[in-house]
């Protein structure tokens, strides 16, 4: 009676576990399965009862997709063996849903008290499937999160002060030339700043420390191995303990090299284009989407014979000349406008021949102004008016000549004669 007591009160607890136990005899057929068994595996305890672990209707897989064979039954293999089985992973098909359950399981043999050989094995299985799904879940968020950053620029890291240990994402060990799974310390990354940048490092460092403020720097290093120089920007925050120590520091570090490079080009482009303005012998100037004049070089201030202070913010719309009005909003319209008359300026009273273009800004799709261009075409005038003259006098003269004048063409024909 004991013994069966004991019995019953056995199976009460297999039955309570949340893990399936299974127990195969020497032959691997299941002697007992609990109801957690049963629920895992999908199969009602009678059916298991009596029948080898590995039904071919599970359709029993490896997690690389083959097919577990039966020589690869953990059970079976204990029995072989005579020795434990753990962590096996598999998957097995549940019909009703049509997909894959995944179970781990762990077979131990056991040693009878009166033969010397195996006599059985107990099986304890597990379901993985949840588990296996948020990890999965998890591994695709890390790969997101990887190509975030590398697409970004952007990799984080932690140092703890007390190991001078950093623990940092591929992508920051990346821009700094370490291997993806390397853990340096903090001393090494600082010997990657370039040697004019590191003491400013160190300080903005050390103040947030000091403060527990966040902070900013920027500084350039040499990768390691290669030495290609790159730029980065780096940002912080200070963990502190009870004691108001910093024990960690948070950071994330951005490659700005590019935008560096292209703010470089920015720069020498806006340069060699401020030459031109300023030097160029043409009056040049800006306009914003109102026509009010934004910026000029001084030939256009000397043109009109005025001064910068009153020309910098006059509106060209208001002009009385409403010749000259009329091309500027072309310009502001996304047209090019020009214009060649006398032009007297309000600002200076002085009359000039002018000759101008004024051609639309254009940024986004937007007209946001445009630019002006000015030339003082007295000379050009007084040259037209000499040649004007010059071509009447030799007029007069040949028409006037007491000697006979004419012109024929290549075939003899006479294309002009005078009155003689």
């Amino acid at each position: 009676d004991g013994l069966q007591e004991r019995v019953r009160l056995s199976g009460i607890i297999c039955d309570a576990l949340p893990e399936g136990i299974i127990f195969q005899d020497s032959g691997g057929r299941i002697l007992y399965a609990n109801s957690a068994a049963s629920r895992i595996l999908g199969v009602g305890i009678e059916r298991l009862t009596g029948t080898d672990f590995l039904d071919p209707r599970w359709r029993a897989v490896h997690e690389n997709g083959s097919p577990f064979s039966d020589q690869e039954d953990p059970g079976k293999a204990a029995l072989r063996s005579g020795r434990s089985v753990t962590d096996v992973v598999m998957g097995i098909l549940d019909p009703e849903r049509d997909c894959y359950r995944w179970i781990k399981i762990s077979a131990h043999p056991q040693i009878g008290d009166d033969s010397p050989g195996v006599s059985g094995v107990l099986t304890v299985i597990s379901d993985i499937t949840e588990q296996r799904r948020s990890e999965k879940n998890f591994q695709d968020i890390l790969a997101r999160l990887r190509r975030s950053q590398e697409i970004a620029l952007v990799g984080d890291w932690s140092w703890d002060i007390v190991s001078d240990i950093v623990s940092a994402s591929e992508e920051a060990l990346r821009q700094m030339g370490f291997p993806a799974d390397y853990r340096p310390r903090f001393s090494e990354i600082s010997e990657c700043i370039h040697p004019d940048d590191r003491a400013a490092a160190a300080d903005k460092l050390k103040e947030a420390m000091r403060t527990g403020n966040p902070y900013t720097t920027e500084f350039r290093i040499h990768r390691k191995v290669t030495g290609e120089l790159r730029y980065i920007v780096s940002m912080g925050e200070i963990e502190i303990d009870d004691q108001q120590k910093p024990v960690r520091v948070f950071g994330i570090n951005q490659d700005i090299t590019e935008r560096k490079a292209a703010e470089e080009a920015l720069r020498r482009s806006e340069e060699k284009y401020r030459l031109i303005f300023d030097y160029s012998p043409l009056g040049l100037f800006y306009f914003d989407e109102e026509g009010t004049i934004v910026a000029c070089n001084d030939r256009f201030v000397d043109i009109l014979g005025s001064n910068r202070q009153q020309l910098i913010g006059l509106s060209m719309l208001d002009l009385p000349d409403e010749k000259l009005v009329v091309e500027i909003r072309k310009a502001i319209s996304g047209d090019i406008g020009n214009y060649e008359d006398i032009y007297k300026a309000v600002t200076s009273g002085k009359s000039i021949p002018l000759r101008a273009v004024f051609a639309p800004a254009v940024k986004g799709g937007i007209v946001s102004g445009g630019i002006g261009i000015i030339e003082d075409i007295s000379e050009r005038w007084a040259a037209e008016e000499a040649l004007k003259e010059n071509r009447s006098f030799l007029t007069d003269l040949i028409e006037n000549s007491g000697s006979l004048i004419y012109v024929k063409d290549r075939k003899g024909g006479y294309v002009f004669v005078n009155r003689k």
